[in-house]
């Protein structure tokens, strides 16, 4: 069996992949965020302080610095960006529906049938575009200010009839449920662009992303400290369980996608281009996810895939929170598995049988040279700039989280709902000693959330339930 076959080599040849080939952008919509860049923010001064700092710092010295600067957003224009001259003719009357000028924050209820049809089916106005975040295959995001100056951001999304756009529809599904941590959508429209038909979606505008963050800090060879790791994570962990809880998958979990507040470490997953609602047995495209956080399934064309491809991502971002950069780091679906077994020790035919395909989908009988998995301590150990090379583990529950999630075989790894009652977190359930503000919503649960982890909820949870104080 050659590796070509293993790693589903005719699958993507057919989507005009070649080996060796960079595809760092996946196969569906992928939208880069430019969001957090330094003109238009207000950092937290504690945004950059490290729990180690080793080497020089790598940023120059006229570089403006996010963690003791406030720079005031000075981009408005009067004029729109160009090609935007077609916003003019947006498809709404004098019935559509005003945006709101805030969101109301503490109550967790789920958003009434109404609110649903006034966000969805009742095109709102159209909103000043100010400025261009970032672009991908399908779509493109803008900043925008609404009449009461609110800032939002405004995801565009070319209609195709022969393109299957589900991004509309999942959000409407999981706007339902009022979920804190995933973004909110405010409203949509359309427009027209010389004959094509534009979606507009509405949301809330988040200053910045985790990659961001990361960049930020890994230039001055700075690493997260610990407690805003477990902050961050513990928020990622309950948007996937309320994801997983409606079937959907999101399929595309990376840091460009993870957006946060810097003053309240509010976390909100956003650009749900690349998601779907999973209905077993039904056959998945598999040319999905960007390649540093796809799930071995999806490398080795296993189309029956679940829950497992977020958490598998989830694993790998919680690794590089630690490195400073991507954890896996292959320049194609080849040296993308190599570089899991640098780490995992190598894949066997039962680990690969245990990945749900389709019947006929083979792959047969291969074998690689035996690899043990490397200790944590040690795979979690990079070099800086300098030449020093420093081990980054934040401890044993760090690491016994990493082994829970970063799994070859799908049904090993935790659930959301394992992660979150993992240990790792239970500082962050204690009802004293933070010495970090938490996101005032970050223990005020859902119906779904609580449905979805059943009778443990209240060990899940813990003070979610019972009221843990916390800062606003």
């Amino acid at each position: 069996m050659s590796l070509r076959r293993l790693v589903g080599y005719k699958a993507l040849h057919s989507s005009g992949f070649q080996p060796g080939q960079s595809d760092s952008n996946t196969a569906e919509a992928e939208v880069h965020s430019e969001r957090g860049g330094v003109e238009a923010m207000v950092y937290s001064k504690s945004l950059t302080a490290p729990s180690i700092t080793s080497g020089s710092s790598s940023g120059s010295d006229d570089e403006t610095d996010p963690a003791n600067t406030v720079v005031v957003d000075a981009t408005a224009r009067t004029n729109r960006p160009p090609g935007e001259a077609a916003h003019a003719r947006a498809e709404t009357g004098t019935n559509a529906a005003a945006l709101p000028a805030s969101v109301p924050s503490g109550s967790r209820r789920r958003k009434t049938a109404l609110e649903l049809q006034q966000i969805f089916d009742v095109p709102c106005r159209p909103v000043y575009l100010d400025k261009k975040l970032g672009a991908g295959a399908f779509g493109t995001v803008y900043r925008g200010r609404l009449p009461s100056s609110r800032v939002v951001a405004i995801k565009q999304v070319a209609q195709d009839e022969h393109y299957c756009n589900r991004e509309a529809e999942i959000c409407r599904l999981l706007a339902a449920g009022n979920h804190p941590n995933v973004v909110d959508v405010m409203g949509v429209y359309f427009t027209d662009d010389g004959g094509k038909r534009i979606m507009n979606l509405v949301m809330e505008y988040v200053p910045q992303s985790m990659r961001t963050v990361l960049s930020f800090l890994s230039r001055r060879d700075m690493r997260m400290k610990v407690s805003r790791v477990r902050i961050y994570m513990f928020q990622l962990a309950r948007a996937l369980l309320f994801l997983h809880h409606h079937n959907v998958l999101h399929r595309d979990i990376k840091p460009e996608n993870i957006l946060i507040n810097p003053e309240t470490h509010e976390l909100k997953l956003a650009d749900f281009g690349s998601a779907k609602c999973i209905v077993p047995g039904r056959k998945n495209v598999t040319y999905i996810c960007s390649r540093f956080y796809r799930a071995p399934e999806l490398i080795l064309d296993r189309e029956l895939y679940g829950p497992g491809v977020d958490v598998w991502a989830f694993g790998c971002i919680l690794a590089e929170v630690a490195m400073g950069g991507p954890f896996f780091i292959g320049t194609d679906n080849v040296s993308q598995l190599v570089e899991i077994i640098r780490v995992l020790g190598s894949v066997t035919t039962a680990d690969a049988e245990a990945m749900p395909a389709l019947p006929g989908n083979t792959l047969g009988e291969f074998s690689f040279p035996h690899r043990a998995q490397k200790p944590w301590p040690q795979a979690l150990t990079t070099s800086l700039p300098s030449g020093k090379r420093v081990r980054t583990s934040f401890g044993p529950s760090y690491e016994s989280l990493l082994d829970s999630v970063l799994k070859w075989r799908p049904s090993n790894r935790f659930t959301a709902a394992q992660i979150l009652a993992h240990p790792f977190f239970h500082e962050l359930r204690a009802s004293s000693g933070h010495q970090e503000v938490l996101p005032p919503q970050i223990f005020d649960s859902t119906d779904e959330e609580r449905a979805a982890i059943g009778p443990t909820a209240q060990h899940v949870l813990g003070h979610i339930l019972v009221g843990l104080p916390h800062g606003g």
